[in-house]
């Protein structure tokens, strides 16, 4: 029980690492639902891991926090991806001023509006492969409908495969029960 503490501590910052490594992946990787699957099978068999380690006993809504972990990591990893976004959209737009070294400040200005962008439109940039051109004016609706979609695999998954897991490692026991009762 002393241990349970540690266990979601440690489970809540292999989650982070996990998310933030992701980011880092090369993006054939990272097709949507495909690796929203697989971090959260990531985050359920780290955690399944840090259980042995330390010697926790099972508990009541373990699998639910699996699989919240999993979202949130899902949630870091997308929020990771649209900070990293942001950082190139601002280097490619000290390029586009030094290009031009007599424009105006309120060209400036102009250039930095437009190369700003908002959560949505990350959205819509990351969800281009499936919803067509970036260009198109789909709904934010549908863009957070996916997002949510991906947060929803990643923690589904995780809560399988833990479950999974959980029932492997019982698994082996009662099967030698069963044999040695014949």
């Amino acid at each position: 029980m002393k241990n349970k503490g540690a266990w979601f501590f440690t489970g809540m910052m292999t989650a982070a690492v996990i998310a933030i490594v992701a980011v880092w992946l090369p993006a054939a990787l990272k097709k949507l639902g495909l690796f929203s699957c697989l971090l959260g099978a990531m985050v359920a068999i780290a955690l399944w891991k840090l259980k042995a380690v330390f010697d926790v006993a099972n508990q009541v809504g373990e699998r639910w926090f699996v699989a919240l972990l999993a979202g949130s990591a899902e949630a870091l990893r997308t929020g990771e991806s649209y900070r990293l976004h942001l950082e190139e959209q601002k280097r490619q737009l000290a390029r586009q001023i030094e290009k031009l070294p007599g424009m105006l400040p309120a060209l400036a200005t102009d250039l930095s509006e437009r190369v700003k962008q908002g959560f949505p439109d990350f959205l819509a940039f990351r969800y281009s492969a499936i919803l067509g051109h970036r260009e198109q004016d789909h709904g934010t609706w549908v863009l957070f409908v996916m997002f949510a979609a991906e947060l929803l695999l990643a923690s589904t998954t995780a809560f399988f495969a833990y479950r999974y897991l959980l029932q492997q490692k019982q698994a082996p026991t009662d099967s030698r029960t069963v044999q040695e009762s014949q």
